[in-house]
């Protein structure tokens, strides 16, 4: 037993079978620089799932069995899932865990979110916001969609090596620039490491209600999670999800928007060239008349080619050019380079 300012506290209370509570109330020290660390390496090392949690599934999927129209679901975690990673915690991410279990699951909420999602803008023929097809599933603010998405539980023992949570690292390699200081980012800047959590294996998708709705349902659901992916950090490869019954395969069935081609653009001497200065490792324009003004340079603009830009001392020359589709193409040039007709 300790002796805590006149509070006698048992080590044992800090030993929890559940990952929620150990997040949310037993990190150690909240301005050490490793606690944070340490307390997803607790996490992910010192509790296991939960016998009680297998029991709660069980009795779940007999009355999933007499409820639902259509079967549920398993749906195969390729990789990496983070959902819930900017909820609130004690920690600078979070994991949305079940709060009496402590073990991941994806909110129904967000399973209907993507699905919406993906119907109105990759099916927006026959499934567009205004469809009634998209209202009857949906739902509008007349009236609820006739499909119910219900939380997708974690399939007991289905991780990988039958762990549902690993740990993670996102890292942050200019904290300053994202942190609205006035600093662009630079080469030279110091990377900050972010531990965080990210879960595994299979999880059980239910929806109810009308049998074709379901069905429809269930196909635009397996679209989405599989090319769209659910979640964070979607873009480095997490939350892609395969559903059973599906083949993972690169040509998965996808209707993706046609894109309109990017006009090819030949630099002009009569753009509008303004004076700047080269920042941040080169990465950056910014104007010699409002410091304020600044762009990203793109390598591939950069005219003559082979030129190598200079420090922040010499000036360039650089221009705007607004888009069809409203982009703007930020070009950089030689201060005393002349483009020829």
């Amino acid at each position: 037993m300790k002796e805590i300012k006149g509070r006698r506290i048992d080590e044992k209370v800090h030993v929890t079978s559940n990952a929620s509570l150990r997040l949310d109330k037993y990190i150690a020290k909240h301005k050490d620089n490793t606690s944070k660390k340490n307390l997803v390496a607790e996490v992910v090392s010192q509790i296991a799932q939960p016998e009680a949690y297998e029991r709660f599934y069980k009795r779940w999927e007999e009355i999933l069995e007499k409820k639902c129209s259509v079967p549920p679901k398993g749906a195969k975690v390729k990789g990496r899932m983070a959902v819930g990673l900017g909820a609130e915690s004690v920690l600078e991410t979070s994991i949305t865990l079940n709060h009496t279990y402590g073990v991941p699951y994806i909110p129904g909420s967000a399973l209907k979110g993507l699905a919406a999602h993906y119907a109105r803008n990759y099916l927006e023929e026959d499934w567009g916001k205004d469809n009634e097809a998209y209202k009857e599933l949906f739902g509008s603010t007349e009236k609820s969609g006739c499909v119910d998405f219900y939380d997708a539980l974690y399939i007991p023992d289905s991780g990988y090596d039958k762990q549902a949570l690993w740990e993670d690292i996102i890292t942050v390699h200019h904290p300053k620039y994202y942190g609205g200081e006035d600093d662009p980012p630079a080469d030279w800047d110091s990377p900050t490491p972010i531990p965080f959590l990210s879960a595994t294996g299979k999880y059980l998708i239910v929806l109810d209600g009308p049998e074709e709705w379901v069905t429809a349902a269930y196909e635009i659901l397996a679209h989405a999670l599989w090319q769209l992916g659910i979640g964070a950090k979607t873009s480095s490869g997490y939350g892609r999800i395969l559903l059973d019954g599906y083949e993972e395969s690169d040509d998965f069935p996808y209707l993706e928007k046609e894109k309109e081609p990017i006009p090819v653009l030949i630099p002009s001497k009569d753009w509008d060239w303004r004076e700047g200065r080269v920042l941040g490792g080169k990465d950056y324009v910014r104007s010699i008349d409002d410091p304020n003004e600044r762009y990203p340079i793109d390598k591939d603009q950069i005219i003559p080619n082979g030129y190598t830009l200079p420090g922040k001392k010499k000036p360039v020359h650089y221009a705007v050019i607004t888009l069809e589709n409203g982009d703007e193409s930020v070009w950089v040039k030689q201060f005393s380079y002349e483009i020829s007709d």
